[in-house]
């Protein structure tokens, strides 16, 4: 989830990213206060569902502008480098998550008991996001060979039934769109620039009417029924459904916030990284800086997140509010959720962060985080310090 290109950090996209995991942090946040709330959802607080509503997009879009990089080295690299590092994460980590689960048992005096099931189905719904980067390094990385350049999104499509037999086919099929805008845009972005170069599209212009259209249609998005991160499983079901009952108006809604869905998710993801690469090319240096140390560790914090904010932090105080009678947390909600749980984000965005950076200095650190084996760069642990 990093790149270099001509030996310079594209900086606008590890900030993009910083952001990314900064809202993926907040969001398990506020889904672990509102988790003792029996008469709602998370996605009926707004701050939850507009963050639900673009910030993994972002990382997909961002992943796949990177993976084309990765794919022009080579299908060997794409199979055992990218594949294989990440099956190796998966099994290490949530054999670990798997450990911890027994070890709260046990202080809770709850039964202990030894579920392969559990294991797996923790395995495959627990750890969605790199099991879907898996599956788009296997589809693209395979399916752009098939036929010549103009051709590479037929093979890409080809080959996309890998993605609809996998455990994690609805999620993954649904963010796999924003990969491939990524990995497009990558492939077209000096064609585009050149483009745009020549009709003199104003930069400025673009980013601002992105921004405008974003807000729209976040606010025509909260009007409505609210589409999670696997869209598509719901918005089949509801099709289905409207199609047994013969009611082809709702069919047409259904289709319409399904649009609005991708819509967000795209213009949201492009709205950020244009905007970050207007605060890097103006000197906005603190806050590149900040969201940049967050972008390059973005996988190890995800990675820890998992256990430390998802499972360790949420049932210590699922035990604490059990024991209390009450949520104190939801006391004020508006106070929860715009102070207390940006507070602790930042908080766990700290932590994490100098966890990831003290683990990676050594070489079985990065490899317990990153998946690969290799020998620690020195300039490149001094230069995330």
């Amino acid at each position: 989830m990093s790149v270099e290109m001509s030996g310079k950090r594209l900086k606008f996209l590890d900030a993009s990213k910083g952001i990314a995991i900064f809202l993926v942090v907040l969001g398990h946040v506020i889904q672990s206060g509102l988790s003792m709330n029996e008469n709602g959802s998370p996605f009926d607080n707004v701050v939850y569902r507009i963050i639900y509503s673009f910030h993994m997009p972002l990382f997909m879009c961002v992943s796949g502008y990177f993976f084309y990089n990765t794919m022009n080295k080579g299908i060997k690299n794409v199979i055992v480098n990218r594949v294989g590092s990440l099956l190796v994460l998966l099994l290490f980590w949530n054999t670990i998550h798997y450990v911890c689960v027994v070890l709260i048992r046990m202080i809770s005096h709850e039964k202990i008991s030894f579920s392969f099931n559990e294991y797996i189905n923790e395995l495959l719904q627990g750890y969605w996001f790199l099991w879907a980067i898996m599956l788009y390094a296997l589809v693209v990385g395979i399916g752009a060979r098939i036929f010549r350049e103009r051709f590479q999104l037929l093979g890409i499509l080809m080959m996309t039934p890998i993605i609809l037999i996998s455990p994690v086919r609805w999620v993954a099929i649904t963010q796999f769109f924003y990969f491939l805008v990524g990995f497009f845009i990558k492939k077209e972005c000096n064609k585009a620039t050149d483009r745009a170069r020549r009709r003199g599209i104003n930069a400025a212009t673009v980013r601002w009417g992105l921004l405008v259209l974003f807000i729209i249609l976040e606010c025509i998005y909260l009007r409505t029924d609210a589409l999670g991160i696997g869209a598509v499983k719901d918005w089949l079901d509801a099709v289905i459904v409207s199609v047994k009952s013969n009611d082809f108006r709702s069919i047409c809604r259904e289709c319409v916030e399904l649009l609005l869905f991708y819509g967000m998710g795209i213009t949201g993801s492009i709205t950020v990284i244009l905007w970050f690469r207007h605060f890097e090319q103006s000197g906005y240096n603190v806050l590149m800086i900040v969201f940049g140390k967050l972008g390059r560790y973005s996988l190890q914090i995800y990675i820890l997140q998992r256990i430390f904010v998802e499972l360790i932090s949420t049932k210590a105080y699922m035990s604490f509010v059990t024991q209390l009678g009450r949520n104190p947390l939801l006391s004020n909600l508006n106070l929860f959720t715009y102070v207390w749980s940006v507070l602790l984000t930042i908080f766990w965005l700290l932590l994490l962060y100098f966890v990831s950076s003290y683990i990676m200095k050594t070489a079985i650190g990065k490899m317990v985080l990153t998946g690969k084996v290799y020998r620690v760069d020195s300039n490149y642990v001094q230069s995330a310090k």
